[in-house]
């Protein structure tokens, strides 16, 4: 037999068989699995349907001029007080159109940075003379100050 065929059984017309208890646990135990599967994929194809809608309405508003988010759809969740009165329209604008992307840019450059140094301190960290490990020398600093916060700061 080929894979995925477990659950098939060959019925022969003429058996007029009742299902056993643990034919009926194990045929309840599949769709319940099946149940599950089918709202999982449900949700994630709803969210997917959201997300292409979302970036959709983002393209479409980076070529407006009224600097104003316009939505093709709106969501069927209530928006709260935060998303009526702080998150408007031309604010939504400003974050989706011009700022996000340069946010984001901007933690991927300060994030490899830390990477960078991270990884530095790691290969410079039996180094004692002279100290190369960037952290080592933040903690050197630190206790020259008698700074106890950048000493935690730096050793968490």
């Amino acid at each position: 037999m080929g894979r995925n065929m477990d659950d098939y059984e060959d019925f022969d017309e003429n058996s007029n068989s009742i299902p056993s208890e643990k034919s009926l646990v194990r045929l309840h135990k599949q769709v319940i699995y099946v149940v599950q599967r089918q709202q999982r994929t449900q949700v994630q194809w709803k969210m997917l349907l959201e997300e292409a809608f979302h970036l959709e309405d983002v393209a479409k508003n980076e070529a407006s001029s009224s600097r104003q988010f316009v939505r093709g759809f709106q969501s069927q969740e209530p928006r709260s007080w935060i998303s009526r009165y702080l998150y408007t329209p031309s604010v939504e604008w400003y974050w989706e159109c011009l700022l996000r992307s340069w946010c984001y840019r901007i933690l991927a450059v300060v994030l490899s940075l830390f990477s960078i140094i991270v990884v530095w301190s790691e290969c410079t960290f039996f180094s004692t003379k002279p100290v190369l490990s960037l952290f080592a020398i933040f903690i050197q600093v630190a206790e020259k100050t008698y700074n106890y916060l950048y000493i935690e700061v730096g050793t968490s």
